[in-house]
């Protein structure tokens, strides 16, 4: 499989501008004192769907033939990358079929099933390829879309990057949350292709350190996948994304849930916008390596803006009860 080129990231951002607008890139002074650094936040959680898969969506859909549009669409997914499928099929008249977890967000079952989509639950839903996936596949024809291994996918998500230096040709450092890989090999191509000496940082849960262990040894690691955090809620990584990162990456940072349910209240503290728990773990990533940031200009990937309500309040409960604590004493 060849990797997406830089062109081919350039071609996908003209294909979105006809359907989506560019997302906000706003600087954040609270950030800044916090960090020591000049903060900047790229809101995936504005598009339509609050998170960046819509990105990748919209281009995957945009380019497959009529015979395969005409047949429909399935993906195995969490919920924001079954969000941006249904979005896209919902613009290209596409039959979307998602296979979520046994115990999926509630809120993102609800927003894909009300784009039109058809939610199919599975326990095998984070294998490479679930039975039921290929059975359905077997039976009705549908084409199988992978958000980490599809070029058409990764140029669709690479085409953030572009926007940020548009945004701010003097970004410094980025930093990005990474599951399967398909957001983090298109920021890498993009990234490195049209600015080399950019610092590219991927931060992953180390309750779900899978794509941090492959990256780090240099071989595909399955790893427990305890997370809260969907987005980068992996138990395997995918090697077609690994060989991107490997070789364009910068660094890795992992962060624990505490670190996540702690940025996720600081995000909404200090930009007023909401993270779910991926869109909280670059500033989780930020935090810890603080001294690394001071005087850059540096920007942190909102992914998205979906968090469950018991994500939020385990958040905030967490915050209040550390105040709490230091109040006490």
């Amino acid at each position: 499989m060849l990797r997406p080129t830089i062109i081919e990231i350039l071609e996908a951002r003209s294909t979105l501008r006809k359907y989506m607008m560019p997302t906000p890139l706003n600087h954040y002074p609270g950030l800044d004192t916090l960090l020591g650094a000049n903060v900047y936040v790229k809101h995936e959680n504005h598009t339509a769907t609050a998170a960046f898969k819509l990105r990748g969506g919209i281009n995957t859909v945009a380019q497959l033939s009529n015979e395969q549009k005409r047949r429909g669409v399935i993906v195995a997914s969490s919920g924001n990358f079954g969000r941006g499928m249904a979005y896209a099929g919902r613009i290209f008249g596409v039959k979307t079929v998602v296979v979520m977890p046994e115990k999926p967000n509630p809120l993102k079952v609800a927003a894909i099933k009300a784009l039109g989509a058809e939610v199919v639950l599975s326990n095998t839903i984070y294998d490479p390829e679930p039975d039921v996936i290929c059975s359905m596949i077997k039976e009705f024809g549908y084409e199988f879309i992978s958000d980490s291994e599809d070029t058409r996918f990764i140029s669709g998500s690479g085409t953030i990057m572009l926007e940020i230096l548009d945004q701010l040709p003097e970004v410094d450092i980025v930093i990005l949350p990474v599951g399967g890989g398909g957001l983090a090999s298109g920021i890498c191509i993009a990234g490195k292709g049209m600015k080399p000496n950019i610092e590219l940082i991927a931060v992953c849960s180390k309750d779900a350190p899978s794509p941090y262990l492959s990256w780090k040894d240099g071989q595909l690691i399955d790893a427990p996948m305890n997370t809260f955090a969907e987005g980068i809620g992996v138990k395997i990584s995918y090697s077609f994304p690994m060989q991107i990162i490997r070789e364009l990456l910068d660094n890795f940072v992992l962060v624990s849930d505490k670190e996540i349910l702690e940025a996720m209240v600081l995000m909404l503290d200090k930009t007023h916008n909401l993270a779910e728990g991926a869109g909280g773990a670059p500033l989780a990533a930020a935090r810890k390596m603080k001294g690394d940031l001071a005087g850059k200009n540096v920007v942190l990937i909102q992914s998205g803006g979906n968090a469950a309500l018991n994500e939020i309040n385990a958040a905030l409960d967490m915050t209040t009860a550390y105040k709490d604590r230091e109040e006490a004493g």
